[in-house]
């Protein structure tokens, strides 16, 4: 998950993990909607000297897309999303959290299956104290277990 970020001048960010859980309720066998959680641990961008981290909540919603046993499921995710900066508190930030993702749940075993991943995260809007903070798509790839 690597890319630029837009804090006044534009920051490059390395790539690095990301945690994401989610829950489901179907309206109908093929869409859902459902909430969403995203924390990065940790995050470094290479011209500043200093660590972040993420935090993000919001809804989902996601269509399902059958071939045999096999699921695609793409979905929006819209959210609200928190940076922190380490020791640089005028650069902790809130937006709008503005995803896509799509996965592939593939059955392995009873209620247990594979979920590999690709998507991408956004910020549109958002800021803190000192300006705007924005970003196109950045994408990544991922990967879980669904229950």
């Amino acid at each position: 998950m690597s890319g630029d970020m837009y804090f006044l001048d534009d920051i490059e960010k390395e790539g690095g993990i990301f945690l994401n859980a989610y829950a489901d309720y179907n309206i109908v066998r093929k869409f859902a909607i459902g909430a969403y959680v995203n924390y990065g641990p940790t995050f470094k961008a290479k011209d500043i000297d200093a660590d972040g981290s993420f935090f993000e909540s919001g809804m989902q919603l996601k269509v399902r897309i059958f071939a045999g046993n096999i699921k695609v499921c793409p979905a929006l995710q819209i959210g609200y999303r928190t940076i922190k900066i380490e020791d640089i508190d005028a650069l902790d930030t809130k937006g709008l959290a503005v995803n896509f993702n799509a996965d592939i749940v593939i059955p392995i075993n009873g209620k247990i299956s594979l979920v590999p991943s690709v998507g991408f995260l956004s910020q549109p809007v958002g800021g803190n104290d000192v300006g705007d903070v924005s970003w196109a798509p950045i994408m990544y790839i991922g990967f879980g277990i669904a229950f």
